[in-house]
C-alpha cells in the first residue's frame, strides 16, 4: 500500500487527526461519570460529521463507527459506564501492573536504567513544545492517555500553523509527531492493543483498541514508520517501583492529571 503523502496537509486533516487523539486519551482513562460524558461527546462530534471523517481511510473509519455504536446507545449511559468499568477493572486494575499495563515502560523493557533515559525522553519531548505535567499529577508521564493527548497536541499546532500560514510551526508540529510517534507511541502501543483484543471478547475498551491499532496502522503509513510488534514482553516486576508509583488513596478518577502548557491546563479536542 503506498504512503500517503505529507506535501499538502490540510487545516482540516490535523484537526480531525487531532481529535482522534483525543478521543483515544480519553479512552483509557478511569471511565467514572465526567469522563464517560466526555468520551460520548467526543465520538459523536467525530463521528457524525461526514466533513470531519473525511481525512481518515475507510479502515479507521469503521473502528469509530464500531465503537460508535458501543457508546453511543440511545438512553443507556449507565450501562455503559457500568460496562466500561468492569471492562477497566479487569484490564488495568488500579495500580501499574494489570493484566494490560497502560504504560509504555511496563512493555520490553527490563533495566531501570534503561528505562529512566527513557522516561526523560518523554518528559524532553513535552518540554520541547512547551508542556509539563500537571504538578498534581500522580501517575507517569509513559501513561497511554497522556502521549495520545501529546500527539493531539501537536497535531492541533500543526492545524494552527496552517491555519495561521506559520509554516515554521506547522512544520516543526509534523516533525514532532513523526519523531514521538517513532520513539515511542508506535513502538509500544501495537502490543498493547493486542494485550487488549485478546483479554475481552467486546465492549467499549477492546474497540477502541482495534481503533487504535488501526489508526496508528494508517499514522505510521503517513510518516513512513514501521510500527512496533503486536507481542512485547513485560518487564520484570520490581514489586518496590510499582508500590511507589501507585496512587495510593487516590480516587480512580484522579489518577490522570492532564499535560499544561505554561500553568494552563491541554484540552484535548
Amino acid at each position: 500500500m503506498p504512503l500517503e503523502s505529507l506535501d499538502t496537509p490540510t487545516v482540516g486533516e490535523a484537526q480531525t487527526r487531532g481529535g482522534l487523539y483525543a478521543l483515544l486519551a480519553a479512552t483509557w482513562r478511569y471511565p467514572d461519570e465526567v469522563n464517560v460524558s466526555l468520551l460520548t461527546d467526543m465520538t459523536r462530534r467525530l463521528s457524525g460529521d461526514p466533513d470531519v471523517l473525511c481525512p481518515l481511510d475507510a479502515d479507521t473509519r469503521e473502528a469509530l463507527g464500531r465503537l460508535a455504536e458501543c457508546l453511543l446507545t440511545e438512553g443507556d449511559v449507565g450501562r455503559i459506564e457500568g460496562d466500561m468499568r468492569a471492562s477497566y477493572a479487569a484490564l488495568f486494575g488500579h495500580a501499574v501492573r494489570g493484566a494490560c499495563p497502560l504504560y509504555e515502560q511496563e512493555y520490553g523493557h527490563g533495566e531501570i536504567v534503561q528505562q529512566a533515559s527513557e522516561l526523560a525522553d518523554i518528559a524532553g519531548f513535552y518540554r520541547a513544545f512547551g508542556l509539563e505535567p500537571n504538578e498534581a499529577a500522580m501517575d507517569r508521564i509513559d501513561h497511554v492517555s497522556v502521549e495520545c493527548e501529546f500527539m493531539s497536541v501537536l497535531c492541533a499546532k500543526e492545524a494552527f500553523g496552517l491555519q495561521s500560514e506559520n509554516p515554521e510551526l506547522s512544520d516543526t508540529s509534523s516533525d514532532g509527531q513523526r519523531a514521538f510517534l517513532r520513539d515511542h507511541l508506535a513502538q509500544w502501543l501495537p502490543a498493547f492493543c493486542s494485550r487488549v483484543s485478546k483479554a475481552v471478547s467486546d465492549g467499549a475498551h477492546v474497540r477502541a483498541a482495534v481503533l487504535a491499532s488501526t489508526f496508528l496502522g494508517a499514522e505510521c503509513r503517513r510518516f513512513g514508520i514501521t510500527a512496533g510488534p503486536t507481542y512485547l514482553k513485560l518487564r520484570p516486576v520490581d514489586p518496590q517501583a510499582d508500590v511507589e508509583i501507585n496512587c495510593g488513596d487516590a480516587a480512580p478518577g484522579d489518577q490522570l492529571v492532564p499535560l499544561t502548557i505554561e500553568g494552563g491546563a491541554v484540552e484535548g479536542a
